[in-house]
């Protein structure tokens, strides 16, 4: 028997529908009262209908295919049932979903968009679908619909609760016989298979049930728990973060084995048409057992990529809680977003921009036509420095893992490629590379016109510059700043015009609604480079947001891989939740009844091993990763991606990469936005590239006492420069990098000054900073000869000195803030000559943390509380076991400022309390690219470097402590990745 049969039945059930695939909206973690009772009654509603087609139509299907009673399927009977339940379905639907407008309460809602505006207001605006003061708020966006795969009677547009009633059947219909194609697939009673395998499939049938039903049931609970704000979770996570239901399911799962088992045989299975297979295409009851097991999970309950799924597009789950839109669907449905760039141009079947030129999903072009030839870029956190600020605490504070661009390529050729590189004929080598960075509105993908050109023009990019007139105004399209943009019409129960334009639902005549609204739903995309970058030095932490505000431009040598590239920047900066968690997190965080753990970044261990984990990638092939972790031990990590901390805690997101320290950066898990203190970002234009870079300071520094130095940036927001944070030191000569009168705890010491004339007594480092005298009036200090303990004191004479002499400090030049070259590094790195070093914890993440004191006593009495054997640190000890005791050399870092392990103030993982030099960019600051012919590149694997200034932020605490305003440099090591394998494309 044809299985379209049913789906025809069921179609006609619901009548009326037509296909019209929308944007999907992932489903919010928490929703409103009304919301997360429309969201559980659909759930509900579908799983009924589910049971009553599966269970209907396996009854009519054993009838049928034993011979008993030979049919058409559903009969009758069934069809009547699968009709009852559909309508509740709906009924349900219009009882528990939506919401009336806040004004015209007699006009019902499901979204805002859907109520008259409320022309009569001094500020023209529209109606709220949130019931009669308020009482009911109502967005069907915030329980996922439309969704990826949603149907509906308006043509797709759902615009009533007996849309969305509709919508819900019709999906858990067609994965209802999903469900059934699993089991009987084409058999019937012309099969004529034996009463044995009859009886077999009958059994399969009843156990397949229940273990897919059972897996719907538990997680449709699991995601009303979600809706609810009862617990955190990704709703992708309901599984694995579920023990008991694991249990309940495995129970299901243990009895369709010992059914298969005991009422079958392998001959009886080979008469079946299992799992897809064909009829005998399963060859025993093993290999039965196997397929139905698997199928049952993927047609319930799977959140698999629907191009990876083997049994249905979609599953029962799916059709009631709409998942969100992936490349795979074969929709193309997802616009551009942090997380894919281009958004989706196609989408498997739905190829119409690039027939037969779509890149599959797990391509690194995935759902992107191959048409267009184009570079895509790649920075790597982990060979990546970057540089900022004059105080040095800025140094070394690397990039955002992932971070690049995509860019189209032409006006070059070559006609053989070996891998990615240009072996070939080339005439032309040298590729124009344009970006895609320019802001645009979330309805003009890929467009050319930035949003603030649309919009109201104020030089900002803002989702108010994406507002538009809707399809129900007189002026559809239009930009408005509020309705009072929009010329709105009055439509009849019909949908049709009335002829009556209205500013209010009072404008229409009885039993017509005003529609006609500023649709407020597009946003203005911007291209992000990369999630945020968490950066904690000395005593203060930073969250940094790096945005784009126009196309990157630039060449690239496809033989050489020399390029340029230049962009217009912003960078949004914000203060660091705390000096441990300077940014929102994905995923992996602590969920603890302690205050001082609860969010803590964290890790699971692996089920077996008890190794740290993020993943279960990040165990062994049979082990998965648990929430069980050592960072919390009185509660457990959450591993689930869901947002913690920032304006999107609580809410889904997707991981843009690891930080080793920081935990999971997404871009979805934004900084609080009054943590911002950089208004719309310090903006920039930065230059990349391949070839090396040389940046001499040429500005005056502004800082007092530095007025003679050159800096390498201008002063701005009443913050002043300084050329570095290094004391006086001796240029030339046998005292070259000796301190200049900073002994005895005077710390940076002492500058030369101008001998005479109108600056004397000002710093100076040349001749030409004196006018009518010399830069030559050098500071006096004590050798220690003799007397140790006055060793480099300031002095005016020897009586100052003790046993010593009071000299000239540095006799063959000039004392100044003396930047040298760090050791092993001959070229980028710097450290202070002199001046008091600084003290920082050596440990992982708290690398650069001020920890305030040197540590005097270098005995620890600390002991495991498990075993009482000595332990520097908590990780000295077993899983679930504490350092505890007295550990002086960890104070102010591992032990904290009481120097005890064990107490409230510990910082796991800090380390002691070690002297470092103090950072430095020596002038001229330096920075080495690559290309093929200085061995340092090649065309995909390249080399990048880039220098810019950085103007100050609002904090006054970040911009002395950082430098700022000041430099920064950026050296970084990348791929870039061809969608192409000969220019021009063929």
């Amino acid at each position: 028997m044809n299985r379209m049969l049913v789906r025809g039945f069921i179609g006609s059930v619901l009548a009326g529908l037509v296909v019209g695939l929308m944007f999907a909206v992932p489903a919010m973690a928490v929703t409103t009262k009304t919301e997360a009772k429309c969201a559980s009654k659909l759930g509900k509603g579908g799983a009924k209908l589910a049971k009553t087609i599966i269970k209907g139509t396996s009854k009519c299907r054993d009838a049928d295919i034993s011979g008993k009673s030979p049919g058409s399927c559903p009969d009758s009977k069934t069809a009547s049932k699968i009709s009852k339940a559909s309508n509740k379905l709906i009924s349900g639907a219009n009882k528990s979903c939506g919401s009336t407008c806040s004004v015209s309460n007699e006009v019902t809602c499901i979204s805002g968009s859907t109520c008259p505006p409320l022309g009569h207001l001094a500020v023209p605006a529209a109606e709220l679908c949130s019931g009669y003061m308020g009482a009911a708020p109502f967005g069907m966006g915030n329980i996922g619909f439309p969704g990826a795969y949603c149907e509906s009677a308006l043509g797709g547009a759902i615009a009533t609760t007996t849309d969305l009633g509709n919508c819900v059947g019709a999906l858990t219909a067609d994965a209802a016989v999903s469900v059934l194609d699993v089991v009987y697939g084409d058999l019937s009673s012309s099969d004529a298979i034996s009463a044995g395998a009859a009886k077999c499939l009958s059994g399969i049938s009843k156990g397949f049930g229940k273990v897919a039903g059972s897996a719907q049931k538990g997680i449709s609970k699991c995601r009303d728990s979600i809706n609810k704000g009862k617990i955190i979770l990704n709703p992708e996570a309901c599984l694995i973060s579920d023990a008991k239901l694991q249990a309940k399911i495995g129970k299901m799962e243990a009895k369709l084995a010992s059914s298969v088992s005991s009422k079958c045989t392998d001959a009886q299975i080979l008469e079946l048409d299992l799992c897809g297979q064909g009829q005998g295409g399963v060859l025993d009851r093993a290999a039965a057992t196997a397929c139905l097991t698997a199928a049952a999970s993927e047609v319930a309950i799977s959140v698999e990529n629907p191009s990876a799924r083997s049994y249905g597009p979609m599953s029962l789950v799916d059709a009631a809680y709409p998942p969100e839109a992936k490349c795979g669907d074969n929709v193309a449905n997802q616009g551009q977003n942090a997380h894919f760039w281009l958004g989706e141009e196609c989408d498997g079947d739905d190829d119409s921009a690039c027939p037969g030129a779509c890149f599959p999903p797990g391509d690194v072009w995935e759902c992107t036509c191959g048409t267009v030839a184009r570079f895509r870029t790649f920075k790597i956190q982990a060979t990546a420095d970057s540089d900022a600020g004059w105080t040095g605490v800025g140094q070394d504070a690397g990039i955002a893992d992932k971070a690049g661009s995509i860019f189209t390529v032409s006006g070059c050729d070559c006609d053989e490629f070996d891998g990615f590189t240009c072996t070939g004929n080339t005439s032309d080598s040298v590729c124009d590379a344009v970006g895609y960075q320019t802001p645009v509105c979330s309805w003009d993908p890929l467009g050319t016109v930035a949003c603030d050109s649309r919009g109201d023009g104020d030089g900002l990019s803002e989702n108010t510059d994406c507002q538009v007139c809707d399809e129900f105004a007189a002026n559809p399209g239009d930009y408005c700043l509020n309705e009072g943009g929009c010329t709105s019409q009055c439509y009849d129960s019909n949908g049709a015009l009335t002829g009556n334009t209205c500013q209010r639902q009072t404008d229409c005549p009885t039993g017509a609604i005003c529609r006609g609204q500023c649709d407020r739903t597009g946003s203005c995309v911007e291209a992000i480079e990369g999630g945020p970058q968490p950066v904690s030095k000395s005593s203060s932490a930073v969250c940094a947001v790096q945005r784009f505000l126009a196309n990157t431009t630039g060449t690239v040598d496809i033989v050489t891989g020399a390029f340029q590239q230049y962009s217009e920047m912003a960078s949004k900066i914000h203060t660091g939740i705390t000096v441990e968690i300077p940014c929102p997190v994905c995923g992996g965080f602590c969920v603890s009844d302690d205050p001082l753990v609860d969010g803590a970044v964290c890790t699971g261990t692996c089920s077996v091993g008890g190794e740290d984990c993020r993943y279960d990638s990040d165990c062994t092939a049979d082990e998965t990763c648990t929430s069980a972790s050592r960072g919390c031990p009185d509660g457990h990590c959450n591993l689930s991606n869901v947002c913690r901390w920032g304006r999107n805690a609580e809410q889904v997101c997707t991981p843009h990469y690891e930080d080793a320290y920081f935990g999971t950066m997404s871009s979805d898990c934004q900084p609080n936005v009054g943590k911002n203190i950089t208004g719309d970002g310090m903006q920039f234009l930065r230059w990349e590239g391949s070839p090396a870079l040389s940046w001499e300071a040429e500005l005056p520094c502004t800082a007092g006492g530095y007025s003679n130095f050159d800096c390498h940036c201008p002063a701005g927001g009443g913050v002043a420069t300084a050329p570095n944070s290094c004391g006086g030191a001796c240029n030339a000569g046998a005292e070259l990098g000796q301190g200049c009168a900073n002994g005895g705890g005077f710390g940076m010491g002492e500058f030369t000054q101008c001998a005479a004339g109108a600056s004397a007594g000002a710093a100076c480092d040349e001749d030409s900073d004196c006018p009518g005298s010399t830069c030559s009036d050098n500071p006096s200090h004590c050798t220690g000869t003799g007397d140790p303990a006055t060793e480099r004191l300031p002095c005016t004479s020897d009586a100052d000195c003790g046993l010593g002499s009071c000299v000239d400090a540095c006799p063959s030049g000039r004392c100044g803030p003396m930047c040298t070259t760090a050791a092993g590094d001959d070229v980028h790195e710097g450290e202070c000559a002199a001046g008091p070093p600084v003290y920082h914890c050596s440990g992982g993440k708290f690398v650069g943390r001020d920890c305030g004191t040197i540590p005097i006593v270098e005995e620890c009495s600390s002991v495991c509380s498990d075993t009482g054997q000595s332990c520097e640190s908590h990780y000295d000890c077993a899983w679930g076991a504490q350092c505890e005791g007295g550990c002086p050399k960890l104070a102010g870092c591992e032990a904290g400022l009481d120097g005890v392990m064990g107490t409230v103030d510990d910082s796991v993982g800090a380390g002691r309390c070690t002297e470092y030099p103090r950072n430095c960019m020596m002038d001229p600051i330096t920075a080495v690219g690559g290309t093929t012919l200085n061995g340092l590149g090649d065309p995909t694997n390249f080399y990048q470097v880039s220098t810019v200034c950085l103007t100050a932020t609002s904090n006054v605490g970040v911009n002395s402590g950082s430098g700022m305003p000041g430099p920064m440099r950026n050296r970084v090591h990348g791929v870039r990745i061809p969608n192409f394998t000969q220019l021009p494309l063929p």
